[in-house]
């Protein structure tokens, strides 16, 4: 069963990693006003960008597994990129967001921390799961 999970997911790895950075690009560029009534605490709005990016960066990295360390960081630069052109375009293209910068670090913590709990599991509990 495991075994077919796998294959499963290592075949659809970059769908799925689309399909979570179109759910980044929807969250940041859309209103959901519902969330926001649900949860109000102070500076959760970081937590959160840190952990979108935190499984965007994941996914990502599962994508680009097998190939050298210079596609991982191409990959990790990209994301950080990313999560910038987000924030300008939230300026730019609605009126109910705003850029902010420690979004941008948020985000950009999330991709680190992403990348060192990647590197770290797929040395020891994943390191069959991206034998080729």
């Amino acid at each position: 069963m495991l075994k077919g999970i796998r294959h499963w997911y290592k075949r659809n790895a970059l769908w799925l990693a689309i399909a979570n950075t179109l759910v980044v690009v929807y969250l940041s560029l859309f209103r959901i006003s519902s969330i926001r009534h649900i949860v109000d605490f102070s500076y959760i709005d970081k937590y959160q960008h840190l952990l979108a990016y935190f499984v965007l960066c994941l996914s990502w990295l599962v994508v680009v597994a097998n190939k050298t360390k210079k596609y991982k960081y191409i990959t990790l630069f990209s994301i950080v990129f990313f999560g910038g052109l987000m924030e300008v375009l939230q300026q730019v293209l609605t009126d109910y967001r705003q850029a902010d910068i420690y979004d941008v670090v948020a985000n950009s913590i999330g991709v680190l921390i992403g990348f060192f709990v990647f590197e770290k599991l797929s040395k020891t509990i994943f390191k069959e799961f991206f034998a080729e």
